[in-house]
């Protein structure tokens, strides 16, 4: 059911796709199972953002995001990626937007590393609600729990 939804998605929506293909910027959507697919902004042939998408399984109104990632910081990756992601959720019939963020955590070397500013500022902008911060117990970072109703 959930696979090649994608291609149903990027042809329903031609406007919302010419928006982006306009400015050099496209979409590739890559099924990992049948639950979860990755998003990619591509702008120029370079890889500028991705996100990961995952059904909740029981839950039919949350869609979980995961590894949000923008690789070249700028306003439009993280505002075009967050549209579609948007976008694609509502057209497969979801109400809430959730995800997580790790907010520090120590690397393999145990260097400190607090690199979640920027999504939380992405998150923020596009208002997504902070709605739980708590500690993982079995890799004690700090992790965000995000929603939005769309």
């Amino acid at each position: 059911m959930y696979l090649h939804q994608h291609e149903d998605f990027l042809s329903d929506n031609k406007k919302m796709m010419k928006k982006f293909t306009n400015k050099d910027y496209k979409f590739e959507v890559i099924d990992m199972s049948d639950s979860r697919c990755l998003i990619k902004l591509i702008y120029s042939n370079f890889i500028v953002g991705s996100i990961s998408i995952d059904r909740r399984s029981g839950c039919c109104g949350v869609i979980d995001f995961y590894n949000l990632n923008i690789y070249y910081h700028n306003k439009k990756n993280a505002q075009y990626i967050i549209e579609v992601v948007e976008a694609y959720a509502k057209y497969l019939g979801y109400s809430i937007i959730m995800g997580t963020t790790v907010n520090k955590y120590y690397d393999e070397e145990d260097n400190f590393n607090n690199s979640c500013e920027k999504m939380t500022h992405i998150l923020n902008k596009f208002n997504f609600r902070n709605i739980k911060n708590f500690v993982n117990s079995r890799t004690n970072n700090t992790v965000s729990i995000w929603i939005k109703q769309i």
